[in-house]
């Protein structure tokens, strides 16, 4: 059997600075894209998501953000994100 690829229904994309934006309203189409309800234990703790944890990363040290971005460094560019990183991963151990 062979797999495939998700059709674009199927597919959710959403980026983490615009979730915090909007926890609420984003966690409620995550909910709703997965046929979900949201609870009121649901909406309590989404709410608590704070925009001050965007960027939070550049806190670590620089060499596990430096293998972080090698590891997804195409998958960072593909969602519009800086890499700093200009190193591509190496194919052998």
């Amino acid at each position: 059997s062979t797999l495939e690829a998700p059709t674009r229904d199927q597919v959710m994309v959403l980026k983490y600075e615009d979730f915090v934006r909007d926890p609420v309203e984003h966690g409620h189409a995550v909910l709703n894209h997965f046929d979900a309800t949201p609870t009121r234990a649901f909406d309590r703790r989404i709410a608590r998501a704070r925009t001050s944890s965007i960027g939070k990363h550049q806190r670590r040290d620089a060499a596990e953000i430096d293998a972080a971005e090698r590891l997804a460094a195409e998958e960072l560019r593909l969602y519009g994100y800086e890499v700093l990183t200009t190193r591509r991963p190496s194919m052998t151990p």
